[in-house]
């Protein structure tokens, strides 16, 4: 399982609800923020922004680059769990 998930991210935007978008990507802005995750905090701020201008081919583009990005963040948090644990 993911221990950081864009589920709801991706359902939200497949039912074209940029104001429900501009807010996931609000929370996982300060989420991703908080375990140190900038560079995703970063994407999650511009989504936001271009979720509040609607600018859906900027959103739509921006979706696709998060999606990677919380793969990798869940990849580090996965591996940083299992060092920590001695896994």
């Amino acid at each position: 399982t993911c221990f950081i998930t864009d589920g709801d991210l991706i359902q939200t935007f497949s039912q074209g609800d940029l104001p429900a978008v501009s807010g996931i990507a609000h929370k996982l802005k300060s989420s991703s923020r908080s375990v140190g995750a900038v560079k995703l905090g970063d994407l999650c701020a511009e989504l936001e922004v271009a979720c509040n201008k609607e600018k859906k081919c900027e959103v739509e583009a921006l979706m696709a680059d998060s999606e990677t990005m919380i793969e990798k963040v869940d990849r580090r948090i996965r591996h940083y769990l299992r060092k920590m644990s001695g896994f």
